[in-house]
């Protein structure tokens, strides 16, 4: 260990010997002008560079010199001997040379273009951009080729990002439809809130009693297939979604009795309450209607545009549901119906935070 020690000392002192001290480093500059140009500069490397100089033209050691500053001894090493033999010139940081950057103002505009469609209209059979495709436009266009973290780099500083795409209908109201009812329904939902109404978002969903039959246990290396079956076995599930939380019960079916039972529960924990829904046909029932009209304008139903569950923050709740449900095996809708009660009397489902869409509650 002494020998490797002392091997070591003897070389730093012969690479100390090619960057000279005091007068002999730099020996055509005055310690005046290094004085000078240290109070000139602005920049931190630079300020770094002159005052190991300095340091270094007054007899300082190249390891004192690092340690003061922080650095390691090879840099300061390296800043000297390029300082010593090129003088005041080589303090300043001078940009690298290089290739002339693949991406120019005319690639960013594009990207945009291309990301604003879909990937259909220019010959790609997916339904959402891929960095193989954006890579395989700019060669097409520019022919200029990029790396895949150059491409990510230059997407995130135009505002994209590779998350899961948020599913929108296929048969869809049309934009102008959607805005006019956000504008009305906004305008209602401030009028009864004033009024002490309650502001609820209402829906229904299937849980299927098989979660995912694509993921199982199959061998490794193996290139073996197995028959699929779905299993019709569903249990429906009627909730609500406020500013407060949610509210959820199993059914035995999607019916008007079914949907009555739960508005009554509903109306003996709020007094007061305006329900935002869609138009399935049990909820414009006549035994619905009497139930509203019977309440004495306690209840009130505002019905969505067909075609819009983009604009029914529980259709996101649900999605959560699921997604905690995911990859589980229940032998029977017993147990699955018990599990999903278990998750929400229990309050391991976090409630979707309906200030994010488009009609505030």
């Amino acid at each position: 260990m002494r020998k490797q020690r002392g091997k070591k000392k003897r070389a730093k002192a012969r690479k100390d010997e090619v960057v000279p001290r005091g007068r002999l480093f730099m020996p055509g500059v005055r310690l005046i002008e290094l004085l000078a140009a240290l109070v000139a500069t602005n920049d931190d490397t630079e300020t770094l560079k002159l005052q190991a100089a300095i340091q270094r033209r007054k007899g300082k050691d190249i390891r004192k010199i690092a340690r003061d500053q922080g650095k390691g001894y090879s840099t300061v090493w390296n800043r000297l001997f390029r300082i010593h033999a090129g003088g005041l010139e080589r303090v300043k940081n001078k940009p690298r040379g290089g290739s002339k950057s693949k991406i120019n103002h005319a690639v960013p505009k594009a990207i945009r273009k291309w990301l604003g469609n879909s990937p259909t209209r220019y010959g790609y059979e997916a339904g959402g951009w891929q960095l193989v495709m954006i890579q395989d436009m700019m060669y097409k266009t520019f022919g200029k080729k990029c790396s895949d973290r150059t491409l990510r780099y230059v997407l995130h500083n135009l505002g994209y990002s590779y998350r899961k795409t948020r599913p929108v209908p296929a048969k869809s109201a049309p934009r102008d439809k959607r805005k006019k009812f956000v504008a009305n329904a906004n305008a209602t939902i401030a009028e009864k809130v004033k009024r002490g109404f309650v502001v609820l978002f209402l829906d229904e969903t299937h849980v299927r009693l098989d979660q995912d039959p694509s993921y199982a246990w199959r061998r490794t290396n193996g290139k073996d297939t197995a028959n699929t079956r779905f299993s019709m076995k569903t249990v429906t599930v009627f909730g609500v979604l406020g500013i407060d939380g949610y509210h959820m019960r199993t059914a035995k079916a999607c019916n008007s009795g079914e949907f009555m039972k739960f508005l009554r529960e509903m109306k003996e924990i709020h007094p007061k309450m305006l329900i935002i829904l869609d138009n399935a046909p049990y909820h414009k029932s006549k035994a619905v209607r009497e139930f509203v009209e019977g309440t004495d304008g306690a209840v009130e139903l505002l019905f969505l545009p067909a075609y819009t569950p983009q604009l029914n923050p529980i259709e996101t709740q649900w999605r959560a549901l699921k997604r905690l449900l995911h990859g589980r095996y229940f032998a029977s809708v017993e147990e699955l119906e018990a599990t999903i009660m278990s998750l929400v009397d229990k309050g391991q489902m976090s409630p979707v935070k309906i200030s994010q869409y488009e009609i505030p509650a």
